[in-house]
């Protein structure tokens, strides 16, 4: 817990965390006081990540479709598969990928109020 009075503790509050020995892991988790927390999949994003960042949307599209139809239970990879199909101007898909991944889950709602992927 960090001491009292310190200005960068509390919900809302941008951390940053930095492995500076080899062998050190890492542990992060999200949530929102008084509500469970409500996985979203991100260790199936997290290797997908470098093919959005380098605009490689084919085939980002590809697997995120792969890993949605092997495990469908997380809204938010159905949200960045609709970012993805937009950003590739499949629109039909990405209307209605984001659409069914807003109508899930309110984390996602959020979420797409704030950005993409």
């Amino acid at each position: 817990m960090p001491p009292q009075g310190r200005q960068d503790s509390g919900p809302g509050v941008n951390r940053t965390a930095v492995a500076t020995q080899a062998g050190t892991v890492m542990f992060a988790v999200d949530g929102s006081p008084g509500k469970a927390y409500t996985p979203t999949g991100w260790e199936l994003w997290a290797p997908l990540v470098p093919l959005y960042d380098s605009g490689q949307y084919a085939e980002l599209i590809a697997q995120l479709t792969r890993v949605i139809n092997a495990d469908p239970r997380y809204p938010m990879l159905v949200y960045n598969l609709g970012c993805a199909e937009g950003l590739s101007d499949q629109t039909g898909d990405a209307f209605e990928h984001l659409r069914q991944a807003v109508d899930a889950e309110e984390k996602v709602r959020d979420h797409a109020g704030r950005r993409g992927p």
